[in-house]
């Protein structure tokens, strides 16, 4: 089954829990990034994740590609975090995330995803 395809499947963006965009954060430096999203559809939500869309480089800050986002029933919200680094040289960074199933296919490709805006500091 072609999961791009599912009826009444639907996700909505409902807040940032931590670091708002355009948050002024240190170089080289760990966190983690949250984001609450409602299952506003009919379909449970299992075996999915966050896929990066951003391009990985060392001038960019750094996260995993696929990120599993906890079952999630019709209704419910779900917390998703993500673990990243800044890059070692200042300036801004941004990661654009996807929901996408264990192979990287894109369930609602229509739809802007979440993404991650910050300044990067000395």
């Amino acid at each position: 089954m072609n999961n791009q395809k599912l009826e009444h499947d639907w996700s909505t963006f409902v807040k940032d829990i931590s670091i708002p965009d355009g948050t002024t954060l240190k170089v080289n430096t760990h966190y983690v990034k949250t984001w609450r999203l409602r299952n506003s559809g009919k379909h449970v939500w299992q075996g999915r994740y966050l896929k990066r869309l951003t391009a990985h480089s060392d001038l960019l800050c750094s996260s995993a590609s696929m990120v599993p986002i906890e079952v999630t029933q019709p209704g419910e919200v779900v917390d998703i975090s993500i673990k990243f680094k800044t890059p070692h040289v200042p300036g801004s960074c941004r990661l654009d995330f996807k929901m996408a199933d264990k192979f990287g296919q894109l369930y609602f490709p229509q739809l802007h995803g979440v993404y991650l805006l910050v300044n990067v500091a000395t």
